[in-house]
């Protein structure tokens, strides 16, 4: 008798028993596999933003900084805040010129003197993506010509830059015509390396000791008002 009650205790699971068993654990790797996808998915998304984001603000940084030390001097012709703008801040279609001091030699192999003031612009080159910056010592009257180009963030696929008169935001601007801007707005747009993941970076310098523009009196409010006082 105890023999009979060990074999009916020590039955094996069913069919169905196994079937219900597979199912379940089909759905509970099912689950598991898509959260670990998606957990990695969003990591990727995240590190992409973040490398995209950190390129772009790598450029801003080093276009305002530039933008700092530019050269000021009561004869225009011996200093350049030039930008210009075709499109969008997203297609690298921005261009800017300055005159800026600095000590750091432009040609390290060289013996010739170069001094402080130095001609620089910044563009964006594709294939590959790139911020380029163009650097010559001395500034000579070819302000757009000569010196070291070299790429030094990768990845940047746009430029946008505003000058202010001290009222608007002008996407063009030339000092030789228009004066000293008040300030100058940088917007970079760059890459992650996957290709797809954009990140944008603004920086906005104000440029100090520029005088304000004279606003014009409103002349027909003026004849009004003197008029309403002789009577």
């Amino acid at each position: 008798m105890t023999g009979q009650r060990t074999r009916k205790n020590s039955r094996g699971f069913t069919l169905i028993e196994l079937i219900v068993a597979l199912i379940i654990g089909v759905i509970v790797t099912g689950a598991t596999t898509a959260f670990i996808r998606q957990f990695s998915r969003a990591k990727s998304r995240a590190v992409a933003r973040q490398e995209a984001f950190a390129r772009a603000s790598a450029g801003a940084d080093r276009i305002a900084s530039d933008i700092e030390l530019f050269v000021r001097d009561e004869e225009l012709t011996f200093a350049k805040v030039a930008i210009q703008n075709v499109g969008d801040a997203s297609n690298g279609a921005g261009t800017l010129q300055l005159v800026t001091r600095s000590l750091r030699r432009v040609r390290t192999q060289s013996d010739n003197p170069e001094g402080a003031d130095r001609e620089v612009m910044f563009h964006v080159e594709h294939s590959p993506d790139a911020l380029w910056r163009r650097t010559d010592a001395p500034a000579d009257e070819y302000l757009d010509a000569g010196g070291v180009a070299e790429p030094i963030v990768r990845g940047v696929v746009g430029l946008s830059l505003l000058a202010s008169d001290g009222q608007t935001w002008l996407d063009t601007w030339d000092s030789d015509r228009d004066g000293y801007p008040h300030g100058v707005q940088v917007t970079v747009t760059a890459l992650a390396e996957d290709g797809v993941t954009k990140g944008t970076a603004r920086r906005t310098v104000a440029l100090d000791r520029t005088p304000l523009p004279v606003i014009a009196a409103d002349t027909s409010t003026s004849a009004a008002s003197t008029t309403g006082g002789s009577q």
